[in-house]
């Protein structure tokens, strides 16, 4: 089974801006992931946020992420 990683920035300080939630990518290893925060993590708008804006979820290809009982 692929495993990817998906790179989050969820700003939930500006939860009325729309683009409080960035999806950055998705890459083939946690250490693709992990430089691609480095990468952005001094960049414009990123630099003064608090480290956990940023989220990296592992999740399998071909596989129900989340919801897998429905919902309410």
């Amino acid at each position: 089974m692929t495993t990817l990683y998906l790179v989050d920035h969820h700003d939930t300080e500006t939860l009325e801006d729309e683009e409080h939630d960035k999806l950055i990518g998705v890459y083939s290893t946690l250490e693709l992931a992990e430089r691609a925060i480095a990468e952005l993590r001094g960049k414009p708008g990123f630099r003064d946020c608090p480290e956990e804006f940023w989220q990296i979820v592992e999740m399998k290809l071909d596989e129900i992420f989340e919801w897998k009982d429905g919902f309410v």
